[in-house]
């Protein structure tokens, strides 16, 4: 890698020496060996990390130069950023004025003339019975050169902004897909109460249903399985009643679905198991009844 850089510097400087004109190093050849030389030393220092990488164990072999994922596209990213300014500079500094001789010019001539564009006026004296002329060095900005120089930055610029937004656009792609196929470790839901299964009377409603999430204050959605008809309902104080359809008989169960809505993934089920109705007076406590008891009757 030292060689390739030192042959390329040579290279670089021996062009350079030859392709002067008029002992002036013109800006569209030294534009163009600057940039090789620049990609010549990025791809050494590349080469150079690559190196550093494996001999520590941590380069990637599945990327491209062992690098981490995503170097390369940074790279590219930042290297036309650097193109587009040194193109930049090159078209602002490289757009020529030419440099117009004017011979016979008349007084009124000279003075329609702009004074920005006049660098040097003679007076030519007239011959006998004519009027002086006027002789005038002006320079006159390169139109063609210009409008090169225009369509040059807005094609480079473009280029630019259509990298660039590619590669943030990507980057934040990967994210994306990064963080969905990632755990959900730091989210939980679980039905605290009651316990599933649960053994549900048929025909009764099942109150105080009480849904545990982290962090605390998840929005929470449910779905009904196996009973169409049945509803559940939130109430102020966090818990849930569900209310079974008609049509559901003993024997039968139900599934209620509770998850989190930013991830569908962390959910729990309460099973619901139907069982025959409990009559009236079952499931309150038994009340002894106190015998009254019988007056007793004093003899004298």
């Amino acid at each position: 890698m030292g060689a390739i850089v030192v042959g390329a510097v040579v290279m670089v400087v021996y062009a350079a020496h030859h392709l002067k004109t008029d002992d002036v190093f013109q800006p569209e050849i030294v534009l163009p060996l600057v940039v090789i030389v620049g990609i010549v030393a990025l791809l050494a220092t590349l080469a150079i990390a690559a190196a550093t990488f494996g001999l520590f164990n941590i380069s990637d072999a599945k990327q491209a130069l062992g690098l981490p994922a995503g170097s390369i596209q940074a790279v590219i990213a930042l290297s036309l950023i650097l193109i587009f300014a040194v193109v930049a500079l090159y078209a602002s500094g490289g757009t020529k004025n030419q440099q117009l001789t004017s011979t016979g010019l008349s007084r009124a001539q000279l003075k329609s003339i702009p004074p920005q564009q006049v660098i040097q006026v003679q007076r030519n004296k007239g011959k006998k019975g004519k009027k002086s002329s006027f002789t005038v060095v002006r320079t006159v900005e390169d139109q063609n050169a210009r409008e090169i120089n225009i369509q040059l930055l807005s094609t480079v610029s473009t280029l630019v902004i259509a990298v660039a937004g590619f590669y943030f656009g990507s980057k934040s792609v990967q994210e994306g897909v990064k963080a969905a196929k990632a755990p959900a470790r730091d989210r939980t839901l679980s039905v605290a109460s009651p316990v599933s299964p649960h053994h549900q009377p048929v025909g009764r409603e099942l109150r105080g249903i009480k849904v545990h999430t982290v962090p605390g204050g998840s929005r929470v959605r449910w779905v009904v399985h196996g009973d169409a008809k049945g509803e559940v309902a939130q109430h102020e104080d966090g818990t849930y009643t569900y209310t079974p359809g008609q049509s559901k008989k003993a024997g039968e169960s139900v599934g209620l679905h509770f998850s989190q809505v930013d991830d569908p993934k962390v959910a729990d089920t309460l099973v619901v198991n139907f069982t025959k109705r409990l009559p009236e007076h079952e499931g309150k406590p038994a009340v002894k009844k106190r015998r009254k008891a019988k007056p007793r009757t004093q003899t004298a």
